[in-house]
């Protein structure tokens, strides 16, 4: 009996020791969020006509890449403008209306969602009013379209599988549109703990000895 308690108080010892914590140490890339007016390669789409729609952002009717009216609107490398109609946002009820543009990503089971960082910027003509993260409003704001307003996504409402991010803006006339781009899409995965294969083996071996043991103090 001595024996056996001396094999266990050295399995727990080995084993306390030579744990491999893996697969939550390194920020992984949310690949499948993109800036507004991009296509599949995350590339700018320019205009240039009036049936150019995004590939990632939703609405009631259809989205459009806009015309930025004599370049007025805030520019940026990687994103354009979007709104419901092909030109500069302004066909539709003389440019007065309310929106929400929609778009999805996703998160792995295994994520670490206390461990989502998501931030960018904004620009709408004329103001942003929110920002949900599946349904859940932030109260981020974006006051206009001559500059960027920065953002910053607070974590509590991912989930993991399909997320959605709601754009909610609004147009007071004339030209309109709104764009998004991402700074930061990142997460890391929750952490598993993995036995060295000298600890398997060792488990293994502790097995086979245990077993005769049994053995051995049924035949006394």
């Amino acid at each position: 009996m001595r024996y056996l308690h001396k094999q266990l108080s050295l399995c727990a010892v080995v084993v306390g020791s030579s744990v491999v914590i893996s697969g939550g140490v390194q920020a992984q890339t949310i690949t499948d969020l993109f800036n507004t007016g991009v296509d599949a390669g995350k590339v700018k789409v320019l205009p240039g006509n009036t049936t150019t729609t995004d590939l990632h952002y939703t609405s009631a009717a259809n989205v459009f890449v806009e015309q930025s009216p004599n370049g007025s609107w805030a520019g940026s490398a990687d994103s354009n403008y979007i709104a419901n109609d092909g030109g500069d946002g302004s066909s539709v009820n003389g440019g007065v209306y309310s929106l929400a543009y929609s778009t999805t990503f996703t998160l792995p089971l295994n994520t670490n969602l206390s461990s989502v960082s998501i931030a960018g910027q904004w620009s709408t003509d004329n103001s942003g009013s929110n920002i949900l993260i599946n349904g859940t409003p932030t109260g981020l704001t974006s006051p206009g379209f001559n500059s960027f307003t920065n953002f910053v996504l607070p974590i509590g409402s991912y989930q993991t599988g399909t997320n959605t991010l709601t754009f909610n803006w609004a147009n007071a006339g004339g030209p309109g549109g709104l764009n998004v781009r991402f700074t930061t899409m990142t997460y890391t995965t929750v952490a598993t703990a993995t036995p060295e294969p000298g600890v398997t083996a060792l488990l293994a071996g502790l097995g086979v000895s245990l077993a005769g043991i049994a053995r051995r103090r049924r035949r006394r």
